[in-house]
């Protein structure tokens, strides 16, 4: 099996692997013509601290009035007004 390609219907996926952090900062990376596995340490004590309070990176970052076909309660969406 080829890394990336076709699906055949016009689709072309990359061959990428990351890894990515709870703050979106990039670990590691990797991007190949061949299979390539990307790899990094992960810090027990960044991972215990992050896993005490998991949805402290997500909450703030959200923006509920982008899902426009899902709106959360109390949000309106444009087409709503």
């Amino acid at each position: 099996m080829q890394p990336g390609g076709d699906n055949g219907a016009g689709l072309k996926f990359p061959a990428v692997a990351m890894v990515i952090d709870p703050k979106g900062r990039v670990l590691a990376a990797r991007e190949a013509e061949q299979e390539a596995v990307a790899l990094t340490t992960l810090e027990a004590d960044e991972i215990t601290r992050i896993r005490s309070r998991p949805m402290a990176y997500f909450l703030s970052q959200r923006r509920p009035e982008l899902y426009a076909n899902n709106p959360e309660p109390g949000v309106r969406s444009q087409e709503s007004e």
